[in-house]
């Protein structure tokens, strides 16, 4: 990987000439996002770019996002069509989304390096783009469990697709000889990075293909389930190794972290507006109460949408700016913030269907909202602990709580819905449930989360005195 330190130089007919070495860092960040690292960071003083190059990759990434949620969403629906969730139904239903994260994350990849490509490029760029929608639309159309055998099959080919472009890329860019020795190497080693995890993907998921063909369901998710934990940890372990060899950040162009932060809060966003979205199936005939429900999935998203954007302190460093193996957790945890937020929407959607007919599918729904709010809480909690609320250099005051004060208080009232959840949700026979516990649990839902927010936003103050260091740096420019 090409270092960040020392200035690359390429010789021309007039002497030797400066690479524009924001393209090295470029494909350098997104190398280290695969393997585990973080992308380098760099403040918006020493961001140069040229908008009009970066206009056409930033309209298809959000189309691509769009892309991912429509996908995300029709995963979902598979938890809305059972009448009884089982625990093979989450299973597959996790699984699922984590291959359509990972896809997305990879294409994300892809179009960050695209950014500084020439116009004969980009049209391979489009087709690759265009090919990996289609292969993710045909994922989401194996829609049931018992599907897992096409998912698999269209979710290898869709990272095939992603290979042949790369090594068709890199073949081009070495032929031309338009770039230095340097970056073709680092290319190289991406697409080799790229090659080991499609190579192990294909020799866990091809025989869980079979297996799930076959009717073995247990063994098929079990196989697909160590698949996912090898990428998994393999990314964690990646960001450790990379912390370990580098002592400082390095700067870098081009890989923005606040763009980063972008993407994901507006998949966060279209994924909360599908909670609302969810209450749209309302009936009058259905009662009085129904309304309450719809009330109860408008404020759930609200809340949501609270904790994520307003909960924390200002002038805060976020997770991917601390550290990278802090990076690649808050990258994962946004996989399972992912996860919950669709669960949430169907679990709404399904009491929208259900209407005042109390029966075992009311249970389940009631049992598929607690978890799914009560884990939202809880893996977004990890938002609040990989921080820094005081960057280094800063003068700010702490905040009145510090992070790990308020990454409890999210989890305990993470815990309080999931306990409720656990006595309310559960019926040992068939019997109906009694009205109040469904409204009830609309109620409570909404109310923990928006408890939890108001008592981290509370804490996220800070402290109204200034430091030391503040105080006398605003006495030296006063003088």
């Amino acid at each position: 990987m090409v270092g960040n330190d020392t200035p690359i130089r390429q010789d021309s007919e007039d002497g030797p000439e400066p690479l524009d070495e924001s393209k090295v860092n470029s494909i350098s960040a997104a190398e280290q996002s695969l393997q585990g690292g973080q992308p380098d960071m760099t403040s918006e003083a020493e961001w140069s770019e040229d908008v009009e190059e970066e206009t056409k990759p930033t309209f298809l990434e959000l189309f691509y996002d769009l892309v991912f949620v429509v996908v995300l969403h029709k995963i979902a629906t598979g938890l809305e069509e059972e009448e009884s969730i089982t625990r093979d139904t989450v299973w597959a239903y996790c699984l699922r989304v984590f291959m359509a994260w990972w896809t997305w994350h990879m294409t994300a990849t892809w179009t960050n390096l695209c950014s500084y490509l020439t116009t004969e490029y980009h049209v391979l760029h489009y087709v690759a783009i265009l090919l990996q929608g289609f292969g993710m639309a045909l994922m989401s159309s194996a829609g049931t469990e018992g599907d897992n055998d096409l998912f698999l099959g269209f979710y290898l080919g869709t990272r095939i697709v992603n290979l042949i472009a790369w090594v068709y890329l890199v073949n081009q860019l070495t032929a031309s000889q338009k770039l230095p020795q340097e970056m073709i190497d680092v290319l190289d080693g991406l697409v080799k990075v790229t090659s080991v995890f499609l190579l192990v993907e294909s020799a866990v998921y091809i025989p869980a293909a079979v297996l799930a063909h076959a009717g073995s369901s247990e063994k098929s998710l079990s196989l697909w389930l160590a698949g996912v934990l090898f990428t998994l940890s393999i990314r964690t372990i990646g960001g450790w190794n990379h912390d370990k060899k580098t002592e400082e950040v390095k700067k870098v162009a081009k890989f923005k972290l606040d763009h980063l932060e972008e993407r994901y809060g507006l998949l966060v966003i279209i994924l909360l507006g599908e909670i609302v979205a969810s209450s749209a199936a309302v009936s009058s005939k259905d009662g009085f109460w129904v309304y309450f429900k719809v009330f109860s999935a408008v404020v759930t998203a609200f809340t949501g949408f609270l904790l994520y954007f307003e909960a924390l302190p200002k002038g805060r460093w976020n997770a991917q700016r601390v550290s990278n193996l802090a990076s690649m957790n808050w990258t994962h945890c946004h996989f399972c913030v992912a996860c919950c937020l669709a669960a949430l929407g169907s679990g709404f959607a399904r009491l929208m269907e259900e209407g005042d007919h109390h029966d075992e599918a009311h249970a389940s729904s009631i049992l598929l909202l607690c978890i799914s709010s009560g884990l939202f809480l809880m893996f977004s909690a990890a938002f609040v602990y990989f921080g820094r609320d005081v960057p280094p250099g800063s003068h700010l005051a702490p905040p009145r709580l510090n992070h790990g004060q308020r990454t409890s208080i999210r989890c305990f009232c993470g815990a309080l819905i999931l306990l409720w959840g656990t006595i309310q949700g559960y019926e040992p026979t068939k019997s109906t449930l009694s009205d109040w516990k469904i409204e009830a649990t609309c109620a409570v839902i909404p109310s923990v989360m928006f408890c939890s927010f108001v008592a981290e936003r509370w804490g996220a103050q800070r402290v109204e005195q200034e430091t030391i260091a503040g105080a006398l740096l605003a006495a030296n420019a006063h003088a």
